[in-house]
């Protein structure tokens, strides 16, 4: 079953990061690049070890530090829809997957053009199959207008998930 009840940002933060063994906090400058395959990627974003604390989730909620995480873990995936038809996105992506596979489900980010959704997957063997499953079932209802991540030719900094700031609750239902 789909887990969408966490009943606090707080609680839905520390769920996301609980199995990060780092961290990155956004600086007002770039703070890094990396060159690969010819394409350069930059990063406002710096790298720190350790795990997230309540402490750092309380700064995070309060916009003293904005907080992101690694995508680049066995059964994580983050669905970014871009366009003029986000509900739609939302409303047909959750029909179409299969409850069996998906482990976690949150909204991180919704409004008119932009929806992000991030799975936790039960099985890393089957993530593949699951990815393009869903892409062929999406492209055949929706022009493709949106990513899906990790993108695995990217370095970690290419692949982060800045943290939410507040709890979405899904506007359809299961």
């Amino acid at each position: 079953m789909i887990n969408q009840s966490i009943n606090s940002i707080e609680s839905l933060l520390l769920d996301l990061t609980k199995e990060s063994s780092s961290y990155y906090i956004k600086q007002k400058n770039l703070s890094s690049f990396v060159q690969k395959s010819g394409n350069i990627i930059y990063s406002h974003y710096k790298p720190y070890q350790g795990e997230i604390t309540p402490t750092l989730i309380k700064q995070h909620l309060n916009k003293e530090i904005t907080l992101a995480i690694d995508l680049k873990k066995d059964n994580i995936l983050l669905y970014k829809y871009r366009g003029k038809r986000a509900y739609a996105f939302g409303v047909l992506f959750f029909k179409l997957i299969s409850k069996d596979i998906v482990k976690k489900s949150h909204i991180i980010k919704y409004s008119d053009d932009t929806l992000l959704i991030y799975l936790e997957l039960k099985n890393k063997e089957l993530i593949e199959e699951f990815k393009e499953e869903i892409e062929k079932k999406l492209l055949f209802h929706l022009e493709k207008e949106w990513k899906v991540y990790p993108i695995e030719d990217r370095p970690k900094i290419g692949n982060l998930m800045e943290l939410p700031r507040e709890f979405i609750e899904l506007p359809w239902s299961f």
